[in-house]
């Protein structure tokens, strides 16, 4: 094959008129033109053929052309090359450039490299002579195709000028190669065949050796036709035949192989139009499948035509015999294109049983078309109840009582018996029937850690029938978080007591104090350490150990005093736990004298305070409070707000002198709230109410809530859940602007700011979810807020009788090497029946599973199963602890993905079954990040338009102090479409608001404490969906940015993720995590490694100039770099499986 060469003429002045042929001194021939032209460069391309013959017969013809262009100096001029695959070809780029205001020492650089080859610069034997360098390429190993660079000239003038050179190397004429097969268009009328010849563009590789149909079209039939000569598929055709009836658009997938067994596919797409006769309608026959007392709905219509004349009517032609056939019109009566037609089986019915439908045309022409549903029976344990997994936290030794029967399915009946089936490994637990034995449904477990432990632990618990055998199971997962380190060490708090002159009194010195954690040590409490048993004025102490030297816990002290003494007198007291800490405290006896007024019971007085919308308030309760003295102890919180959140705050003294509550009320509510607080020490206790005015500014407020409706009747009964799977609107004076609002809890609050406004309010269900729920109750328009009070608006949503779950990978910590790393399995119930089915979790090759939050999982090769159940509108999320390996094993920049999927049986919506998140390994890293599952590269043919991006953004609280508020603020790239949002999760409470294209997430009253190292403590994340706007193309890359404030400090603006759109992952996409070169920076020698043998190693500078080359046959192998001056490089490294581009820095 012809590497291809370039001829100049320079200074000739052809004439115009007829057309000549030119030759050049090979004697090769070029058409020119014979007008005269004055002060043009004229350039003409020869090649020594004309014609090129290729691989199969194909040609590939090439023209002498002539460009023309003005002189000037600097000039570079487009250039092309032709040569083999393996072959270098020598580029005399500078033969057309013009460069008339002479030469720079040096005139030529690379400005921009190949991307499948390399280029070196040659002096052509001449150093001094520059006019005759020229460009060596040599393609990469065994490439074949297209390939491009571009370079740069300068003049002696300093001028600059870039031109790019192309270069198609040719593939070898025989062997080695795959077939390629390439989509097919094709027409015809209905009821008409057509004949594809669909090799007629494809090519063969190897010799070809079959041909097959992959994938059948949907409205018609597609043939193999051999033509007569079965053993060559050369020959062979495809015939494709409509369905009677049928026009519009259809496809299907053919394949091609050669004798090698390298395949490859194609897609025939098929035009069929009307032919403009009468066609009678088609109705073809249906089968369909449902479980024992569940109805299915069959879209009977997609497999159907209406002939001609166009629809007219669906009905049912005969009842089934074992069931009812309805007709669901789908809210148009008029249009039954999008019919279906619901099958309820009879109760308690299982087996086959058929109903015929009719189908007519707008002429009343029909046809009957016949249902076989199979009606599954009933798994066995159909009746008994489903335990659900539980989650549970507490602190070291402290117990947590377990309300595991929320979330089981007692399937309408109370009397099964709960039972401990397998105890905890480090503490124990009890069954808490709350006084009503018969009764399971408010039974509880009370589980109590091992004294000092902290970690995971578990119980397994079941549900026991009346012959005390186990029916159903689940396990609770305890997570013990470890103390702050001053509860494992004891605690002595100072005493007083007051007394007759020369009367003796016995102390209770430990009502008040504490052993902490570890408990207490074996022997007696201690006195004067430092003076034993004599006080300073003279008083004698003992202590009273009731007959148990080793259990000091029922220990007193004896206080005589000296006689005749008044006054005050001290002494001092020492505890030890059982790890040999201690704690003195000092005891004031007051002789004599009259008990101090200060030292009496506490007692709690109400409050009242005000703030404003969304304001919290710090409330001093004490301040109107007495017995807050040296006997009291603290405040707690006994019952909650209904409309807010309270935490209290100690101010650094756990003594409770000077504590105070604070209440933030919930985003948008205005109204009133109140909460109940207990004041308490070793004198008494106490309780009073706070009541909490929410004004705002005066206008009101309104709140939105949804619920799911299960009995129809439009109003939400005590046990109905609030429904979150849709999004609030409103749009406020008519002005057009529709605002988005999410919230977590299903309550929503709009803040008003002039009575007057007017809001409209709506809902709507989320795309996957919108066909099996309906919003039962009507917008309401108009509405005003009442002044001073929260306005309250319901939507009761009804559904139908379904089952659909979801999973999501929610991507909680970043890989980094030799560290572990969290994904999150989120998995939820979408239907309002209980559901049981299989979650499958995969991991990726390199990296291994350290610890799974879940009980009950089945260990694969690749990852686990688990079989879980669900019980109505459920959610389950298992946390999956993984460990990434240490450099070489994984270099910096390798792509880890880890994907899941849920099953469970008759499915209605299986496209949210899988969820795949693709993750960077990162070295150091910034918490507060924003990520997409797909990772940064999704190909641009995988990606329809039912698919969506996935976002988390994560953060973190890497200060001192809980941050009490956090608010995300997300301005959507214009690519995004801003009303396919919907939420996915988040790891607390929340509520979203959509303005256009601007989103804004309030986690309000989060007191999201400080990070700990290695933990989720402190860690926050929300996860969402989106979809971008249809025209996406290759090339296109979608950014997008967040920015994070913690309670009043200045925004944290997060990494900016680019999803780009590309043609195909390339083999370094796909593979080059495989390839690692290591160290970096490096001084002088660079290690490399593969999982496959390297073939090449190539360094270039930042001109793209090749500095460095070495060929490794090997897994592992090295470069010197020592040599090189000092900077940042590019290093390609390129193996049989892969090639991948690392930039380096040389120091």
């Amino acid at each position: 094959m012809l590497a291809g060469w370039f001829h100049t003429l320079n200074g000739w002045s052809p004439t115009l008129g007829s057309c000549g042929c030119c030759t050049d001194p090979a004697g090769n021939c070029s058409n020119t033109s014979t007008k005269s032209f004055n002060n043009l460069l004229i350039y003409s391309i020869f090649l020594s053929q004309t014609q090129l013959t290729m691989k199969k017969n194909y040609t590939l013809s090439f023209l002498s052309l002539l460009i023309f262009g003005v002189t000037a100096s600097a000039q570079a001029v487009d250039d092309f090359a032709i040569t083999d695959q393996n072959v270098p070809a020598a580029i005399y780029v500078l033969a057309n450039d013009n460069l008339s205001g002479g030469l720079a020492a040096e005139p030529i650089a690379i400005v921009s490299p190949p991307s499948y080859g390399q280029v070196v610069l040659n002096d052509n034997g001449s150093p001094t002579d520059m006019a005759d360098d020229y460009i060596t390429y040599t393609p990469d190993n065994n490439y074949n195709g297209v390939d491009t660079f571009i370079y740069q000239i300068t003049d002696a003038s300093m001028v600059t000028s870039t031109a790019t050179v192309t270069v198609v190397i040719t593939p070898p004429t025989t062997g080695g190669d795959p077939p390629l097969a390439i989509d097919d268009n094709a027409a015809t009328q209905e009821d008409i065949a057509v004949v594809i010849n669909i090799l007629e563009n494809d090519a063969f590789g190897e010799d070809l050796y079959s041909i097959s149909i992959v994938d059948a079209p949907a409205n018609g039939t597609a043939v193999i036709n051999n033509q007569g000569t079965p053993g060559n598929p050369t020959d062979d055709t495809i015939t494709y035949t409509p369905n009677p009836s049928f026009y519009g658009a259809d496809s299907f997938v053919y394949e091609i192989s050669d004798i090698d067994g390298d395949t490859s596919m194609a897609t025939v797409t098929l035009y069929v139009s009307e032919d403009g006769f009468y066609e009678p309608p088609f109705a073809t026959n249906d089968i369909a499948t449902t479980d024992e007392d569940n109805p299915v709905t069959i879209a009977v219509i997609g497999n159907d035509s209406f002939g001609s004349e166009g629809p007219g009517s669906l009905s049912i032609a005969s009842q089934p015999v074992n069931g009812t056939a309805v007709i669901n019109d789908n809210g148009t009566p008029a249009d039954p294109l999008d019919d279906t037609i619901t099958y309820t089986p009879n109760a308690n019915y299982n087996g086959p049983d058929t109903f015929t439908y009719s189908i007519t045309d707008s002429s009343g022409n029909a046809a009957t078309g016949s249902v076989t549903v199979n009606i599954v029976p009933d798994v066995p344990s159909a009746d008994l109840p489903v335990a659900v997994n539980d989650n549970a936290v507490t602190m070291e030794d402290t117990p947590v009582t377990i309300a595991v029967v929320t979330n089981d399915d007692l399937v309408g009946s109370t009397t099964w018996t709960l039972a401990i089936t397998t105890p905890p490994s480090n503490g124990w637990a009890v069954v808490n029937n709350n006084g009503t034995p018969g009764d399971v449904s408010d039974d509880t477990i009370t589980y109590t850690p091992n004294p000092n432990y902290n970690g995971i632990d578990s119980l397994d618990y079941s549900y026991l029938d009346a012959n005390l055998v186990a029916v159903a199971t689940a396990v609770a997962f305890i997570v013990i978080t470890p103390d702050v380190p001053t509860l494992d060490v004891p605690l002595a708090t100072n005493d007083g007591a007051t007394i007759s002159e020369d009367t003796a009194v016995v102390i209770n010195v430990l009502a008040n104090d504490s052993f902490g954690g570890d408990g207490p040590s074996f022997g007696s409490i201690s006195v004067n350490p430092t003076m034993p048993e004599v006080t300073a004025m003279g008083g004698m102490v003992s202590v009273n150990d009731n007959g148990t030297p080793q259990d000091p816990t029922d220990d007193t002290i004896i206080y005589q005093p000296n006689l005749d003494i008044t006054g005050v007198d001290i002494f001092t007291y020492t505890i030890t736990d059982a790890n040999g800490d201690t704690a003195t405290a000092t005891v004031t006896v007051q002789i004599g004298s009259q008990i101090d007024p200060e030292e009496v019971p506490p007692v709690a007085v109400d409050d009242m305070v005000t703030t404003g919308l969304n304001t919290a308030v710090e409330i001093d309760v004490l301040a109107n409070d007495t017995g807050v003295n040296s006997q009291f102890w603290g405040i707690s919180i006994q019952e909650a707000p209904s409309h807010g959140n309270v935490i209290i705050n100690e101010n650094e003294t756990p003594a409770g002198f000077d504590n105070t509550i604070t209440y933030m009320p919930e985003t948008g509510f205005t109204g009133q709230d109140s909460f109940i607080y207990k004041i308490f020490g070793s004198l008494g206790m106490d309780y009073a109410t706070v009541s909490v005015t929410v004004g705002g500014n005066g206008n009101g407020s309104i709140v939105l809530k949804a619920f799911f409706d299960a009995n129809g009747n439009g109003v939400q009964d005590l046990s109905e859940e609030a429904f979150t799977q849709g999004k609030f609107h409103y749009e406020k004076n008519n002005d057009g602007t529709v605002v988005d609002g999410v919230s977590s809890t299903g309550n929503y609050y709009i803040s008003v700011n002039n009575p007057a406004d007017t809001y409209d309010l709506n809902y709507s269900i989320n795309n996957d979810l919108a066909q099996y729920y309906t919003v039962a109750t009507q917008p309401f328009q108009d509405i005003t807020a009442v002044p001073s009070e929260s306005s309250e608006f319901k939507f009761a949503i009804t559904g139908t009788v379904f089952t659909d779950v979801n999973v999501e990978l929610i991507p909680i910590s970043s890989p980094r090497p030799g560290f572990t790393y969290i994904n999150m399995i989120a998995y939820h119930n979408n239907s309002a029946q209980s559901v049981s089915g299989t979650l499958t979790f995969g991991h990726d090759s390199i990296v291994t599973i350290n610890s799974v939050s879940q009980g009950g999982i089945v260990n694969t090769a690749t990852g686990f199963t688990y079989d879980f159940s669900l019980p109505p509108f459920g959610t389950q999320n298992i946390y999956v602890l993984m460990q990434v390996p240490v450099i070489p094993t994984v270099a910096l920049g390798d792509l880890l993905t880890n994907t899941v999927t849920i099953f469970v049986n008759d499915d209605a919506a299986p496209n949210n079954n899988t969820s795949a998140v693709t993750q960077t390994i990162i070295g150091s890293y910034d918490p507060n990040d924003i990520t997409e599952s797909h990772g940064e590269k999704i190909v641009h043919s995988t990606f329809t338009a039912d698919d969506y991006l996935y976002y988390t953004i994560r953060f973190e609280n890497t200060g001192t102090a809980n941050a009490e508020n956090i608010r995300v603020e997300n301005m959507l790239d214009a690519q995004l479409d801003e009303g396919t949002i919907e939420m996915v999760n988040a790891s607390d409470n929340y509520t979203m608001e959509r303005t256009e294209s601007n989103l804004v997430w309030n986690f309000d009253n989060i007191q999201l404490p400080p990070v700990e190292e290695n933990m989720t403590v402190g860690h926050g994340y929300l996860t969402y969906r989106i979809k971008p706007k249809s025209g996406y193309a290759i090339g296109d890359i979608i950014p997008n940015t967040a920015n994070i404030y913690f309670d009043f400090n200045p925004a944290i603006v997060t990494n900016t993720f680019n999803t780009v759109f590309v043609s195909t992952l390339s083999i370094a996409d796909a593979n080059d995590q495989k390839l690692s070169a290591y160290p970096n920076p490096t001084k002088g020698m660079l290690n490399i490694s593969g999982a496959t043998v390297i073939e090449n190693v190539v360094v270039y500078n930042l001109l793209g100039q090749v500095v460095l080359k070495k060929e490794i046959s090997g897994n592992n192998g090295s470069i010197d770099v020592s040599s090189l001056p000092n900077g940042i490089y590019n290093v390609r490294i390129a193996s049989a499986e892969a090639e991948k581009s690392i930039r380096i820095i040389k120091n």
